[in-house]
Parts: structure tokens; C-alpha cells; sequence
């Protein structure tokens, strides 16, 4: 994984508040809507508020899904 340590740190910290604030937004209602467990993941990093700048300085979409599949996963 290529995200650097404090930021998988902050991200995983954001995620988590995130998936607290909105305990309506849930993996299973996703998929019951059709949608995917990626958009689901997206979703929650988009509200989780984390400073998107310094990421992308180095990350691409696909760095920022791995770290985000290991904090939120897949199934």
C-alpha cells in the first residue's frame, strides 16, 4: 500500500466516525439498492471529511481504494 502511515491513520479514524454519524449508511443497504460495496466505500470516504489535497499530491484513485477496501472492506 502506498498511503503513508499518518494519513491511513487519519483516514481510518475519519472512516470510522463517518460509519458512526451515519449509521443508516450501511454496506447492506448498498447492496439491497443495487449498489456496489466500491460506492459504499467512496461514499464514506467522501463524508468522512478527509483533506483530499495531500493525497492525491502522491495517491491515485486506485491507491486510495486499496487503503479504503483494508479500513472498510468488501464483504
Amino acid at each position: 500500500m502506498k498511503m503513508k502511515p499518518e494519513h491511513f491513520e487519519r483516514l481510518q479514524a475519519l472512516c470510522a466516525a463517518a460509519q458512526k454519524k451515519y449509521p443508516s449508511k450501511t454496506l447492506a443497504i448498498y447492496r439491497a439498492l443495487g449498489l456496489s460495496a466500491k460506492r459504499y466505500r467512496w461514499d464514506i470516504f467522501w463524508i468522512s471529511g478527509m483533506p483530499i489535497a495531500a493525497l492525491y499530491e502522491y495517491l491515485n484513485d486506485a491507491n486510495i481504494d486499496t487503503a479504503l477496501r483494508r479500513i472498510i472492506g468488501e464483504a
